[in-house]
């Protein structure tokens, strides 16, 4: 609507709309040269950035987004946050350099400017016919170089992305550096001409070559471990303007002075391929580009849509076999939120891996759950949540962000609930696939039919069958099965390396087998054996199995595991609750002799760890969501009143887990570890 009114104004008018918006800019800059001091100017800087991290909206979170695919393997969600705060703070002072520094005397510059890498910048200047080539990014002080060109006395071009503001563009964008820079500014649009034929006629030209590859041949090249899109005009610049090609960039400095650094110069492929030189150059250009963001990630452009994929207009001109075009390229899958629900996930998430062997996968889901994911190697990046995202009503809309600035083009869900569906339908995602639960079958596309035959079978094999109806879509066919489905992680050994470690520290043996005891339930205290049963099983493990006993379980559970402790006769039992994370858990676990859980997460995580597992049950009935493995077991307790959806139970004396004494519990034990043997 807006664009509708200005095109209803007329050339008069236009013009003094136009010239008011340069009149304001230039308010702003009048405002920033008055101050004396640069400290005080960049501090300013600093505060509207930290403002636009608070407002931004959409730009924040997408620069956390673009943080997380970047780093995501090395840092946590806090330090990304952290990371992407400073980012919106180097912009703010970056939007102050833009107006102060075209006014710098040269003694300023000769006082601001540190030069690094003067070898190359003389190679590069060196007496010749051959043109030179610098390439730049969005990092660092980019407005910098346009001032050290006056500085240097270096003449030539500079490519830059114009505004529609006429008098912005002829009176601050086209006087970057100052009026003596020696800087002929050239739009970036329709130049490729100009621009090779300024190369090989011996000229210096300056680009932002990270842009991209949306409008002008668009290129796939390796960015962070991700394929992302770049412009190859810039690689046919190098290649047939037969110039030098040199690195260039400008970065603040702690002092408040500036480092140009003039790089080393970047080889160029020439051969009679020319489009695979273009792939090569860009990619070999992205190179250089990274490593300077892994130096300083607080001076990139994170909010810059580097990591989006092809759009619409770009599909056309990628020259894709047209089946596996229509193939998803980046798939974001929805865990679930419960321990026990995503161990049951792992042999349909593998079945993705598998069916999709190109594509990049990213885990959606809890924090907690997330290395998980990863360990089990159900994606290449995670996209996580915790508390501070808000309840079902306000995480989509903060969730958005995150998915949008992740281009997918297809979601899977796992979890049942309206609010992923919901969610990936808020953020355009093409592709939209899960069950029709919850009402939300209006914002599926890819819907999987829930038959009586899936509901009578175990839960993995319901997200087994989402998966076995992804293949039928995309190529027509099921998978025929292959064995039992493997809810097994991977455990590192440097993981068992620090389990070993700990244990051995509160004092546990490895001369003699341990068991884990697991008696929490963090979503219904019904399914909880009783605290004295807990305590009467770890003593006549001691007594009659000379077995150690460690006690497992989230931190809230860490008090009620002190309880049981205080109701033993028997000494030295360990409790690690809330002393490791879901990763340390595992590796526990699978160094036991036998976990003995409630019905939770726990025993499901046993199976993971490729645990013998026993399992108590109660209230609830084992079937379609009982730990699923060879090593899994199961002890029912019997009542009239069995089973309920009670969180706590109603009825004195706990009757259905009464019904499971500690005797009987210890004969099972014994029975399964015979077995075994």
């Amino acid at each position: 609507m807006e664009s509708d009114r200005r095109s209803d104004l007329g050339p008069g008018a236009k013009i003094f709309a136009e010239y008011l918006v340069y009149l304001f800019f230039r308010l702003i800059e009048e405002f920033f040269c008055a101050l004396s001091d640069d400290g005080t100017a960049l501090s300013i800087g600093r505060f509207f950035g930290r403002v636009m991290f608070v407002l931004g909206g959409d730009r924040r979170n997408a620069a956390i987004a673009h943080l997380a695919i970047a780093f995501g393997n090395e840092w946590t969600p806090a330090q990304i946050r952290m990371m992407a705060r400073k980012n919106f703070e180097h912009l703010g002072m970056l939007g102050v350099e833009f107006f102060r520094i075209r006014r710098w005397s040269h003694e300023k510059l000769a006082e601001k400017l540190v030069i690094e890498g003067k070898k190359n910048f003389d190679l590069a200047w060196s007496p010749g016919p051959k043109g030179i080539f610098y390439v730049t990014a969005h990092f660092g002080s980019f407005e910098v170089l346009a001032a050290m060109s006056r500085f240097m006395g270096l003449r030539g071009n500079l490519v830059i992305t114009t505004t529609p503001n006429r008098f912005v563009n002829e009176r601050m964008l086209f006087r970057r550096g100052g009026a003596e820079s020696g800087l002929n500014t050239l739009p970036h649009r329709g130049i490729v001409r100009t621009v090779i034929d300024a190369l090989r006629g011996g000229e210096m030209v300056v680009v932002l070559a990270d842009q991209r590859g949306d409008d002008t041949r668009p290129v796939w090249v390796n960015y962070f471990g991700v394929p992302v899109l770049a412009n190859g005009v810039f690689a046919r610049f190098a290649a047939e303007g037969a110039a030098y090609t040199f690195p260039i960039m400008a970065r603040r400095m702690a002092d408040g002075r500036y480092l140009c650094s003039f790089g080393e110069e970047i080889p160029i492929q020439v051969s009679d391929d020319k489009e695979a030189d273009i792939v090569v150059n860009s990619q070999r250009f992205h190179e250089v580009f990274e490593a300077w963001l892994r130096e300083d990630p607080s001076q990139g452009f994170w909010m810059h849509r580097k990591f989006k994929r092809k759009s619409r207009r770009v599909a056309s001109r990628l020259n894709a076999d047209k089946n596996d075009s229509r193939l998803p390229s980046r798939i974001v899958l929805r865990g679930t939120n419960w321990v026990g629900d995503t161990v049951m996930s792992i042999p349909a998430a593998r079945e993705l891996r598998r069916m999709f062997p190109q594509a990049v996968i990213v885990y959606w889901g809890p924090t907690g759950i997330a290395p998980l994911a990863l360990a089990a190697g159900l994606a290449d990046k995670v996209i996580s949540f915790g508390p501070e995202a808000g309840g079902p009503l306000r995480r989509p809309f903060r969730m958005r962000g995150s998915l949008v600035s992740g281009d997918f083009d297809m979601a899977v869900l796992f979890q049942n609930a309206f609010e992923s569906a919901f969610t990936s339908w808020l953020a355009g995602i093409p592709w939209r696939a899960g069950y029709t639960t919850d009402l939300r079958g209006p914002l599926l596309n890819l819907k999987v039919p829930l038959g009586d035959g899936i509901r009578s079978k175990h839960q993995v094999f319901y997200y087994l069958a989402l998966a076995d109806f992804l293949e039928a879509h995309f190529y027509g066919n099921k998978k025929t099965s292959n064995g039992p489905p493997d809810c097994s992680v991977p455990i590192p050994e440097a993981q068992m390396g620090r389990a070993k470690n700990l244990l051995s520290s509160l004092g546990v043996s490895f001369d003699r087998p341990f068991f884990v005891l697991c008696p929490g339930s963090v979503n219904s205290e019904a399914k909880r054996w009783p605290a004295d049963s807990f305590a009467r099983l770890a003593d006549l493990i001691k007594e009659r199995l000379g077995g150690q006993v460690v006690f497992a379980g989230a931190s809230g559970e860490r008090c009620l595991i002190d309880e049981i402790l205080s109701l033993t006769k028997q000494s030295g039992s360990v409790n690690i609750a809330g002393r490791v994370d879901i990763m340390d858990s595992l590796a526990v676990m699978r160094l036991s002799e036998m976990v003995i859980s409630n019905d939770t997460g726990s025993a499901h995580l046993a199976v993971a760890a490729r645990s013998l597992v026993l399992t108590i049950f109660g209230p609830t009935v084992p079937g379609a969501t009982a730990p699923y493995g060879s090593g899994a077991h199961i002890i029912q307790g019997a009542a009239s009143c069995a089973p309920c959806r009670h969180y706590r139970c109603p009825v004195a004396g706990h009757p259905c887990m009464r019904g499971v004494e500690p005797d009987a519990m210890l004969e099972k034990i014994e029975e399964l570890l015979c077995n075994r043997d």
